[in-house]
């Protein structure tokens, strides 16, 4: 999950306490990770996403599931255009000279854009995972609790919230237009606010907060209610081996199997964004505490922003492989494609 920009730990140190690596291989990694794989999956994920937001509108957006998961899409295209502009200017060949605007500024944008919509994905995945947890819980009452209605007003309140995650980088910085003899130019940059040595015990709390808190309460959520998940499932499994089909209508019996490919599906979903997401929250607490990274900050977020990008980009393999109703509409939908 993205965290806060590397300018800030830059600043805390001198330059003989940072960790050294190779410009070469830190340029190798970057054009490799970021450029070439990182490019193209996100390319293939911002696709994907807007055809699975094409997919849920075709079959109707009439549950809450299908509201979320639309949602989790739009936030999914967010997290993958900004890592798409974070990746291009993050590039060695990328400088100052390029044009009148400072290319860490420009990445600082983009840092902080993603770190937006990775948090809001994180929160409506932990969501969806407790939507799920409840229908496995209490059956019977899920439909009167967990309503399209409720979906609606609890996603866009996630997406309202989390705009105060775009304050403190804000606050810390100002953007300026000032010429430089040097560049015989006027660049637009971002610079740190003349009374920042104050505002330092500020920033950490935002730092903790934002960074580290908010990202592991989403883990925690998603871990507990996934795991409660699994094993609720492995029981009833038992429960049904040991009651006789006769029992069972085939309708009861479909519509079981339906909820429960549906629970798979998101419990798929809240795995792969905890595995691929975990790692930058751990990089990033080694970071706070070692305070001692230097140039592997650019390299370790080479491969931590690559997952990112991985967890966006491969929802609708899982949508396709778990979910009949979307395989269906998505090859009805690609058939039209085939006739041109």
């Amino acid at each position: 999950m993205n965290t806060s920009v590397p300018d800030l730990k830059t600043y805390r140190m001198s330059p003989s306490d940072r960790l050294t690596i190779d410009p070469l291989i830190t340029k190798i990694f970057l054009v490799f990770n970021l450029l070439i794989c990182a490019e193209t999956i996100g390319l293939f994920g911002i696709i994907g996403n807007i055809f699975n937001i094409w997919n849920f509108c075709k079959q109707g957006i009439d549950d809450s599931v299908t509201v979320t998961l639309v949602l989790l899409a739009v936030s999914e295209i967010g997290t993958l255009v900004a890592q798409q502009g974070y990746n291009m200017v993050s590039m060695p060949w990328v400088s100052i000279d390029s044009g009148h605007i400072d290319p860490s500024t420009v990445k600082f944008i983009f840092f902080y854009l993603n770190g937006y919509f990775i948090r809001v994905s994180g929160l409506i995945t932990a969501y969806a995972t407790i939507e799920r947890l409840v229908s496995v819980i209490r059956p019977f009452k899920s439909k009167l609790i967990c309503t399209r209605k409720m979906a609606v007003s609890i996603n866009f309140t996630i997406y309202f919230v989390l705009l105060f995650y775009l304050l403190p980088p804000f606050y810390v910085f100002q953007f300026e237009y000032d010429f430089f003899p040097q560049f015989n130019k006027s660049i637009f940059y971002a610079s740190l606010r003349n009374n920042v040595e104050d505002l330092m015990l500020i920033i950490y709390v935002l730092i903790l907060t934002t960074d580290m808190a908010i990202p592991y309460l989403i883990f925690v959520i998603n871990i507990i209610c996934t795991s409660l998940i699994i094993r609720h499932l492995k029981t009833q499994a038992e429960w049904r081996k040991s009651v006789t089909r006769s029992f069972q209508t085939d309708s009861k019996e479909h519509r079981v199997k339906k909820e429960r490919r549906v629970m798979v599906m998101l419990v798929t979903l809240s795995v792969l964004f905890v595995a691929c997401l975990l790692p930058h929250c751990a990089v990033l607490t080694a970071f706070i505490m070692l305070d001692n990274n230097g140039d592997i900050i650019p390299l370790t977020y080479s491969f931590t922003f690559l997952l990112e990008t991985i967890n966006c980009s491969v929802s609708c393999i899982i949508y396709y492989k778990m979910s009949s109703k979307y395989r269906e509409v998505a090859t009805k939908m690609l058939g039209v494609f085939k006739k041109f």
